[in-house]
C-alpha cells in the first residue's frame, strides 16, 4: 500500500483547518487591504494625488500588491484547501468524498496541493489524458518541480500549466526548462508572481521558441530587469504567441524599446500587458513608432509605467501619428503615465479620425480642463468609442460641461468613467439628462 493510501479525508479535514484558524487573520487583511487603501487614495480626507503625486502612485502600487502578497501568506488556508487538492487519475479513489461534496473536477485535470511528491506515477506517462495543472500561492520545493518537470516532458496532452505565486526560484526554473524544451503540446503557461529573474525568463522562453502550439505566457512580478526583458523579446520574435503578458517588472528603456521593435515587425500577438513597470516619458514615441507598422496587435496596456521625477508630461506625438493609421489597435489604457492637457489635445485630433479603438483608458494622468474640453468635441465625432475612462484627473466643471453635452450627441459609447473628476455640483441631475437623450450609455460619477 503506498503513502497516497494511508491518506484519508478526515485527516486532511482535520489538518487544514487547523491551518485555516491559525492564518483567519490573514484572510481578514487580504480581504479588507483593497477598501483600506481606496478610503486612502480616494476618501474624503484621503490622498489627492495633485497634493502629494509620488505618495499616491506607491499607494496605487500597494493597494495591488497587498492582497496577492495576503494570498501567498495564506497558502495553508481553507480557501486554498478548497480550490487546490489533488483530483487526478489514482487519487481519485480516496479523494472521492471531497470530490463529491465539492465541485466534481474531471480527472484529466490536476488541481494541486502539496502532495505531488506522492503523486501515482500512472500521470507521469504520456498516455494519461491530463491536460491541465494549476498550482497557485502555495510553495514549490525541488521534490515537486522534479516530479512536474516528468509530467511537462512526458506528457503530450498537456495543454494548460498555471504557476502562479509559488516561489519558483532560479534553479527550480531551470529543472523546469528542461520538461519545456521537450514539451510541444502547452498552449497557456502561467508562471506570474514568483522569482525567476532575468536568466530564468530568458531560458523559459528560449526553451518554449520551437512550440508552435503556444499562444498564452505570462511571465508578470518576476524582478525581470532590462536584460531579461531584451533576451524574452528576442524569441518571441521567434514565436506564435497571440497574448504576453509582463506587467509588474523592473522593465526600463532598453526592455520597452526592445518591446517596441518586436511589435514593429510581430504578426501574430493581439494582447499585450506591459503595466506597472519604470519608463521615462519618452515612452509612447518607440510604441508610436511600432503601432505605425503593426497590423495585428489589438490590445495593448502601458499604464503606470511612465516614471518622471520632475513630472514632466507624457510626448504622445508619435503615438497620435500612429493612431491616425493604424486600423487593429482596439483597445488602449495608459492610466498613470502623466498625460497633461496638452497631451489630451493631442490624442483628442487623433481619435476624430481614429475607427478601431472601442476602449481608452486615461484614468489617473493630469488632463484637467483644456484635454477634456478637447475630447468632447472629438466625441461629437468618433462613431468607434464604446468605453472611455477618465477618473481622476481633474476636469472641473467646465470640462464636465464639454463632455456631458457630447454625450448626449454620440450614441456609440456606453460606459464612460468619471468618477473623482471635480464636476459641477448638480451632476446627478446632469447624468438624468444624458441618460433621457442617451439611454444606452452608463455614466460612472
Amino acid at each position: 500500500m503506498s503513502d497516497a493510501d494511508n491518506l484519508m479525508p478526515l485527516e486532511l479535514w482535520i489538518h487544514t483547518c487547523r491551518y485555516y484558524l491559525s492564518f483567519f487573520w490573514v484572510l481578514r487583511l487580504m480581504h479588507a487591504s483593497p477598501y483600506l487603501f481606496n478610503a486612502l487614495l480616494y476618501g474624503r480626507h484621503g490622498i489627492r494625488k495633485h497634493w502629494y503625486p509620488n505618495l499616491h502612485r506607491r499607494f496605487i502600487f500597494m493597494r495591488h500588491v497587498t492582497p496577492v502578497l495576503g494570498c501567498r501568506l495564506a497558502h495553508w488556508s481553507m480557501l486554498n484547501f478548497i480550490a487546490f487538492n489533488v483530483f487526478a487519475s489514482d487519487y481519485d479513489r480516496y479523494c472521492g468524498d471531497l470530490v463529491n461534496l465539492f465541485s466534481p473536477v474531471a480527472p484529466s485535470k490536476l488541481y494541486i496541493r502539496v502532495y505531488l511528491d506522492k503523486t501515482p506515477a500512472s500521470i507521469v506517462k504520456a498516455e494519461a489524458p491530463l491536460t491541465e495543472i494549476r498550482k497557485e500561492y502555495s510553495i514549490c520545493d525541488y521534490t515537486f518541480v522534479s516530479r512536474l518537470t516528468q509530467i511537462v516532458a512526458t506528457n503530450s496532452n498537456l495543454r494548460v500549466l498555471i504557476l502562479v505565486g509559488n516561489c519558483i526560484n532560479k534553479k527550480m526554473t531551470c529543472m523546469l526548462v528542461k520538461g519545456l524544451e521537450r514539451n510541444t503540446s502547452l498552449v497557456e503557461l502561467n508562471i506570474s508572481s514568483n522569482e525567476i529573474c532575468d536568466y530564468g525568463a530568458t531560458s523559459i522562453f528560449e526553451a518554449l521558441r520551437h512550440n508552435i502550439a503556444l499562444e498564452d505566457v505570462n511571465v508578470n512580478y518576476n524582478n525581470i530587469t532590462d536584460s531579461g526583458a531584451v533576451g524574452i523579446f528576442s524569441a518571441v520574435s521567434h514565436m506564435r504567441l497571440k497574448n504576453l503578458s509582463i506587467a509588474g517588472n523592473k522593465i526600463h528603456n532598453e526592455g520597452m524599446r526592445a518591446l517596441a521593435e518586436m511589435l514593429a515587425h510581430n504578426i501574430t500577438l493581439i494582447n499585450v500587458d506591459a503595466s506597472w513597470n519604470s519608463v521615462e516619458i519618452k515612452l509612447f514615441d518607440d510604441l508610436g513608432n511600432a503601432l505605425k507598422t503593426n497590423t495585428r496587435l489589438s490590445r495593448l496596456n502601458v499604464s503606470w509605467c511612465c516614471s518622471s521625477l520632475d513630472d514632466r508630461p507624457a510626448d504622445v506625438t508619435s503615438l497620435c501619428e500612429a493612431l491616425r493609421v493604424n486600423k487593429s489597435l482596439t483597445e488602449l489604457l495608459s492610466s498613470g503615465n502623466y498625460i497633461n492637457g496638452d497631451s489630451a489635445q493631442m490624442l483628442a485630433d487623433a481619435l476624430k479620425v481614429n475607427t478601431g479603438i472601442n476602449k481608452l483608458d486615461l484614468s489617473d494622468n493630469f488632463i484637467r480642463t483644456p484635454g477634456s474640453t478637447a475630447l468632447a468635441a472629438a466625441l461629437k465625432v468618433n462613431t468607434a468609442l464604446v468605453e472611455l475612462n477618465l477618473r481622476d484627473n481633474y476636469i472641473g466643471p467646465t470640462g464636465s460641461n464639454a463632455l456631458t453635452t457630447a454625450l448626449k450627441i454620440n450614441t456609440h459609447l456606453q460606459l464612460v468613467d468619471l468618477r473623482m473628476c471635480n464636476l459641477v455640483p448638480d451632476i446627478d441631475e446632469v447624468v438624468l439628462d444624458v441618460h433621457r437623450a442617451n439611454p444606452r450609455i452608463d455614466c460612472l460619477v
